[in-house]
């Protein structure tokens, strides 16, 4: 990092945290900094952290080794480095990587399209890598690379399907060509205002060993209304009422996403405080609800805060839990670092004023 910032070491910390350096900046900590509990928590964090990607990129090897399937991944860059999130980047020697795709789709992987779709067929057709997000206690991500020499077709990248909007087509595979057709009308039909924006991006779970922590940091209580935007799998929302016993709404545009919520929600034995809708911010009344949740790309955050504080109660809050930091919005009140056992996460709070 450059010149350290003033403002304390917490303020420090969040700063590295923003901007993926925490591990050099915990290194380069002062001993007086090191007496620090966040010191101390960050950085088995972060040594937690690695030993899941270790640990993530050789189970992926195997899986895919154990079906036939030829993949590697370089262990080397992780064991120098400090990554904040549980990540393993993959690669293939092969230029179709679907039954590699289907065979992580069976250990547990979400994956953003349809493999029998034709969005999918021409997406891997023109990209060469996809995130893959687990079902699982931190959210596990692997990044998985493939060969691509279809140099005629690259052309075509901009008006291909993106890994965030692999739900929105429903083409068979068998006319993955008319994939390309489709961006072009959508777009133009969000920008003439035919039709709203509903990519709220890929889903990333958010670790269950942080939300106990988030919902301390933001006082959630009873007596309020929590509104997950792109819910998931539903954990936010059932981790929630159970730490509070509020009432809760799930928004979620990915139709295999709300119906896995819907099953965690029922086991849970939730479905009467919890309401889960397939859509975007328009299916809520936002004057009703006390406390929004965004786990989004930070882009896309950017462009709801601004709505949201228009809209929402007096005396409500946004909490955008986001390592990166949110450019472009309202002044953010309050940011938190957060760290559970293995994951961690930046915490920006607004509040609406009074009136």
């Amino acid at each position: 990092m450059g010149e350290r910032k003033t403002g304390g070491f917490e303020a420090d910390l969040v700063i590295a945290m923003q901007a993926g350096t925490l591990g050099e900046f915990l290194i380069k900590s002062t001993p007086d900094e090191r007496n620090n509990e966040l010191y101390e928590r960050g950085l088995k964090t972060l040594q937690k952290i690695r030993e899941d990607s270790l640990r993530i990129g050789k189970e992926v090897v195997m899986l895919l080794g154990e079906k036939g399937i030829e993949a590697v991944f370089d262990s080397e860059n992780l064991e120098d480095s400090f990554p904040q999130f549980q990540s393993a980047t993959v690669s293939l020697p092969l230029m179709n990587p679907t039954s590699a795709m289907t065979c992580l789709e069976g250990e547990g992987y979400f994956t953003p399209f349809s493999l029998q779709s034709g969005a999918w067929e021409a997406y891997r057709r023109v990209r060469s890598q996809i995130t893959l997000t687990r079902k699982d206690e931190v959210g596990s991500r692997v990044v998985l690379c493939w060969q691509n020499r279809k140099r005629g077709i690259v052309g075509l990248k901009k008006f291909c399907p993106n890994e965030y909007e692999g739900e929105l087509w429903k083409l068979p595979a068998s006319l993955w060509p008319l994939a390309f057709f489709g961006k072009p009308w959508r777009m133009l039909g969000e920008r003439m205002g035919w039709r709203e924006e509903k990519n709220l991006g890929h889903w990333l779970a958010t670790p269950h060993s942080l939300l106990s922590s988030i919902f301390e940091a933001i006082d959630l209580g009873k007596d309020d209304v929590l509104v997950d935007l792109g819910c998931g799998d539903g954990r936010v929302l059932i981790e929630g009422v159970k730490f509070s016993q509020c009432n809760a709404i799930g928004l979620e545009i990915n139709e295999r996403l709300i119906s896995e919520a819907a099953r965690q929600v029922e086991t849970a034995g939730l479905k009467e405080s919890i309401t889960l809708k397939l859509g975007g911010m328009d299916l809520f009344d936002a004057s009703q609800v006390s406390v929004v949740f965004l786990f989004l790309p930070a882009k896309i955050a950017g462009t709801m805060i601004p709505r949201l504080l228009e809209t929402l109660r007096p005396g409500a809050r946004i909490v955008a839990h986001e390592q990166s930091p949110l450019h472009g919005v309202a002044p953010v009140e309050e940011l938190i670092p957060v760290f559970g056992e293995r994951a961690m996460t930046v915490l920006s709070v607004w509040k609406r004023g009074e009136e």
